[in-house]
Parts: C-alpha cells; sequence; structure tokens
C-alpha cells in the first residue's frame, strides 16, 4: 500500500514537473519570438530611417575652397522602396542649395550649354522607372532642353523625321547628349537587332542580338547624320566584356558608347567605347575611323602607364589635348586616374602625355572631369566624391562627399538668368 501511494506521488510529480517544463518551454519560445519580433522592428525602422535618409540628397564638402565662386550641377538618382526617383541641384561652393527640383525618374547629366552667347541646359530622364523588373535592359529616355531661367523649351523625344523603317525599335540612350545649338544636337541611340556581320571566328548563335548603338545629328526635328557602329566588323572581336556572342539569350552590349565629343579643330566625334577600352575619331563626313587610341588595335603605341581601362568621359581640352576619366578596372589595376594625351594624329603618336591618380575609393563605374586652367574637377561617379584638384602640384583645393548615385557632375561659372549678374 505505501508503496502504491510513493508510486502515485512520483506519478504526479512527474506529471506535474512535465507541465511546469512544457509551461516554461512556451514561454521561452514566446519570449524568444516576442525578442526576434523586436529586434525585427528595430532592425526594420532602422533601415527605414536608413533608407529615408539616402532618399534625400545629403552631401558634405571634406575639404571646401569658399572663395570659389563656381557653382555644381549635380543630377542625382537613388532607389526608394523599389522606386527610381531623381532630382536637379545646383550648389555653390558655400554649400548653398540654390536649386533643388524633385524628379519622377532617373536623370542624368544636368549640364549647361552657351549656344550663341544664350545659357541653355538639358538633362536625360528616363520614361519608366529604371528598377521596373519588367526592363530587361536600359529604359527608353527623353531629353529636356531648358532656358537660362530653367523654363523648358523643348522635349526630344523618338521617333524623329528622317529616321528608318528599321529604326521603328530604337531609343534614346541616357549616356550622352550634345546641344549644338537651338534645335541642333548630337545623340545616342540604340537599337536591339540581329546583324550578319559578326565574324565567323567568333562562332555567332545564329539567332544572336546586339545593342546597335547610333549615333544621329538632328537639326530642326530632322535627321541629317548617322553614324550606326554595328557596321563595324572589327568592335566584335575587340570587345573585352558583355561579348558571349555564342548565345541568344540576351542582347549583348559589346561596344558600351558613354561618351561623344567634338573636335573644336575639325568638328570631327571623339567617342568612347568602354567595353573596347578605346576611344576613336570618326570622320562627320564619311564615317569613317581616323584613329583608335587604346584597346586591342590601337594605332598609337602606348606604354603601360598609358594604357586605360573602362574609361568615360573623353573631351578634348586646350585645343588639342585628350582628357578623359580612366575608371580602371577591379581585377586588373583597381584605381581611377585622370590621363591626358597630346597626339600626332598624322604621325599616330603620343607626344605628351600627364596623369593624376586618385587616393579616393576606386570607381568601377560612371564618372567625368573638366579641366579650367590647371585644375581638374573630377567626378567619382560611382565613387561618391567630387574634387577640385591642382593637375600639377596634386593640391585638393575642394572634396564633395555624397550619398546617391551620380552619373556625371559639371562645374560653371555662370548662371545669368537664375541669378543676379556678379559685379
Amino acid at each position: 500500500m505505501q508503496i502504491t501511494l510513493h508510486i502515485k506521488g512520483f506519478f504526479k510529480l512527474a506529471v506535474f514537473s512535465l507541465i511546469v517544463i512544457a509551461a516554461v518551454a512556451a514561454f521561452s519560445a514566446g519570449s524568444y519570438k516576442a525578442w526576434r519580433y523586436f529586434k525585427y522592428q528595430r532592425y526594420k525602422a532602422k533601415n527605414d530611417h536608413m533608407a529615408q535618409r539616402r532618399r534625400e540628397f545629403r552631401f558634405l564638402f571634406t575639404t571646401k575652397d569658399s572663395l570659389n565662386k563656381n557653382y555644381l550641377l549635380l543630377s542625382p538618382y537613388n532607389t526608394y522602396h523599389g522606386k527610381t526617383t531623381g532630382a536637379l541641384l545646383i550648389i555653390d561652393f558655400k554649400s548653398n542649395v540654390l536649386l533643388n527640383k524633385k524628379m519622377p525618374h532617373r536623370v542624368t547629366a544636368f549640364r549647361q550649354w552657351n549656344i550663341d552667347g544664350h545659357l541653355r541646359y538639358s538633362y536625360t530622364i528616363d520614361d519608366t522607372d529604371y528598377t521596373n523588373p519588367a526592363i530587361k535592359l536600359e529604359p527608353s529616355a527623353h531629353v529636356v532642353i531648358l532656358d537660362a531661367a530653367l523654363k523648358e523649351l523643348q522635349q526630344i523625344r523618338l521617333p524623329l523625321k528622317g529616321l528608318r523603317p528599321a529604326d521603328s525599335a530604337m531609343y534614346i540612350d541616357t549616356h550622352e547628349f550634345l546641344l549644338m545649338g537651338d534645335n541642333h544636337y548630337l545623340l545616342l541611340c540604340n537599337t536591339v537587332k540581329s546583324v550578319n556581320n559578326i565574324p565567323v571566328f567568333l562562332s555567332p548563335d545564329p539567332g544572336v542580338k546586339i545593342i546597335a548603338q547610333t549615333v544621329l545629328e538632328v537639326k530642326n526635328d530632322s535627321v541629317v547624320w548617322r553614324w550606326d557602329a554595328s557596321n563595324y566588323a572589327e568592335f566584335y572581336g575587340n570587345s573585352f566584356y558583355d561579348n558571349n556572342f555564342h548565345s541568344a539569350a540576351t542582347a549583348t552590349d559589346y561596344i558600351h558608347i558613354n561618351s561623344i565629343a567634338i573636335d573644336p579643330r575639325d568638328s570631327n566625334l571623339i567617342i568612347s567605347m568602354r567595353n573596347l577600352h578605346q576611344v576613336i575619331k570618326v570622320s562627320k563626313q564619311s564615317g569613317a575611323i581616323m584613329w583608335r587610341l587604346g584597346g586591342r588595335n590601337s594605332d598609337f603605341q602606348l606604354s603601360a602607364q598609358q594604357v586605360f581601362l573602362r574609361q568615360h568621359n573623353a573631351s578634348i581640352v586646350d585645343g588639342n589635348r585628350l582628357l578623359l576619366f580612366d575608371n580602371g578596372e577591379q581585377r586588373i589595376r583597381p584605381r581611377s586616374r585622370v590621363l591626358e594625351f597630346k597626339l600626332d594624329e598624322a604621325a599616330k603618336t603620343i607626344t605628351v602625355f600627364q596623369d593624376y591618380s586618385m587616393t579616393e575609393r576606386f570607381s568601377q563605374a560612371r564618372g567625368n572631369v573638366q579641366k579650367a586652367g590647371d585644375d581638374y574637377f573630377i567626378c567619382g561617379g560611382y565613387a561618391p566624391y567630387l574634387l577640385l584638384v591642382n593637375s600639377k602640384t596634386g593640391e585638393k583645393k575642394m572634396k564633395f562627399r555624397y550619398n546617391q548615385s551620380l552619373y556625371r557632375a559639371y562645374m560653371v561659372s555662370d548662371l545669368t538668368g537664375l541669378l543676379p549678374a556678379r559685379h
């Protein structure tokens, strides 16, 4: 009888212990879930706060040239909650924001032009959301022209008079636009299409498609000149990136033109081709390639120091010098530079070379450089900095950091029409 009572007592104690253990476990699980939920809410609030901060363009002059009377023209863009928006900004060297106009989509290359003594502005804006997953390639875009008071004068959209039936799928590329006069401009456009001039040694798939890049000169709303890069078979084999011609799954961006400039000496075109590590000069009369600098088939012999990689923004400065932003390459040389070449175009030799290496973060994409006297104004693009540096001494007169994406930035000295004239 006593044994039976002991067994019953032990059984009751065991059951009670199991109940207590289950209750503690349930409470612990609930506490853990509550802790995880609390931690998630804190994480979400922090991320939302950071995203909100990124939504607003923020900048800091870490080195400030407060006596500089120039202005910065910026067109940052940012993705927030799956949507990309942009802005047009004008900032002086005292940190005053003179313009902050919000835009519904990504904006690139807000810049100023002097057309026959009259100031004009332009920017390129996407027609649809840059982050839309339905868009496989760059979205279509249009260009907006503004007067000196930033009043809209014109929107440039396709189609245009003088285009061909085969151009029906053409869209405006956001990388470059040059205003040559009122209703006179150069436009970079793309078309996804099949071609039949890819060299056999590249074993192209019969259904392969390319992004064919075309430069259009437009005057009074009509195309008066065009240059189609896909007509030049040499570019296929000399491409270093995005050149899988064996597959028809995705159109290849084997050239990736990212800048066009007009040589003031002869009005021919200087074109930067990022995926070839090459800059070329194209005749406006014949469309022929006059010379190639860099890449696999350079007409000029380059030393190891003169070789550039993944470059942006090739232009002519000081009348006869080629200036470019040398991005560098992650695996080969993860360091960005500004390069200046003086070329003997007849002898195909480099007579003067100058380089400036940035100690700032490597910029693997985007970016540009201007020259004003001995100073370089540099936009790091992917690397979030602007610099004003003396090209001879290396003195950094201004350094500016920012928190969003920026394709290019420009420094200008005159805002007549927006601000009272200086005396």
